[in-house]
């Protein structure tokens, strides 16, 4: 079969050995593998059904603003699996902001109470008890005996998150919060779609436009398929890697 002479030279110089050459150069796997456990918290400590579904199936992206700013619940048929997780939507839309960047539409501290997290708890939440605050997703526990949101206003975020953001750390076992995040994230695998990178594949360029961020690194991927093949979960494609 006659090659594509229209492929781009770069892309076809590219050989197994020349990629792994440029993890080495760059940012190697273990230490991207890294960031990506840093972020992410065992399930285990999630607030999640026996499905887990995240957020009793509530949209994550319609509390933000590009999401619509209100509660919704999203639909069996849009879904996202992410680190494990799985994410509804409200609609195809609000599923391909999230996939642009998962980790900044994850409720915080789990998926717990914010408020019961600053006293180190561990509490049940009312999917439509929510707030942003500094471009992250609290909710809140709303019953009989208590509205939590209400408190939290009251006693205000700026004294209770960082309380809150020490107990999480603490549960987890972090030393310290791996929070706010860079406003620029590096290109991990210097822009390789690390679905093409391995042995017997040919390694090729990920595109700008089909990406996603994992704490401070972007992967960008030639392919949507690539990318949310990626998405299932990043920690075993990026293990994957450190083998080869």
């Amino acid at each position: 079969m006659k090659r594509n002479t229209d492929t781009p030279s770069l892309l076809r110089s590219f050989t197994r050995g020349a990629a792994l050459l440029v993890l080495a150069t760059t940012i190697s796997t273990a230490s991207a593998r890294a960031l990506v456990q840093r972020a992410g918290a065992d399930l285990e400590h999630l607030n999640l059904n026996g499905a887990r579904l995240a957020l009793d199936g509530y949209d994550p992206v319609a509390y933000f603003p590009e999401g619509g700013g209100q509660a919704r619940e999203g639909k069996a048929k849009l879904s996202v699996e992410f680190r494990a997780v799985t994410y509804r939507f409200a609609s195809e839309k609000n599923r391909m902001i999230f996939q642009s960047d998962p980790e900044k539409y994850e409720p915080d501290y789990g998926g717990w109470c914010a408020y019961a997290m600053s006293r180190g708890d561990k509490v049940e939440v009312d999917p439509e008890s929510y707030l942003i605050e500094e471009g992250r997703l609290l909710v809140f526990f709303d019953g009989f005996f208590a509205d939590t949101r209400k408190s939290w206003l009251s006693e205000g975020g700026a004294k209770l998150g960082p309380s809150a953001t020490k107990e999480w750390d603490g549960i987890l076992g972090r030393k310290e919060s791996v929070r706010p995040r860079a406003k620029e994230a590096t290109r991990g695998l210097n822009s390789m779609d690390p679905l093409t990178i391995g042995k017997g594949r040919e390694a090729k360029l990920g595109l700008a436009t089909i990406a996603t961020r994992i704490g401070d690194l972007e992967y960008r991927f030639a392919t949507a398929e690539n990318r949310l093949e990626f998405l299932r979960d990043p920690e075993r494609v990026l293990a994957a890697l450190e083998k080869d």
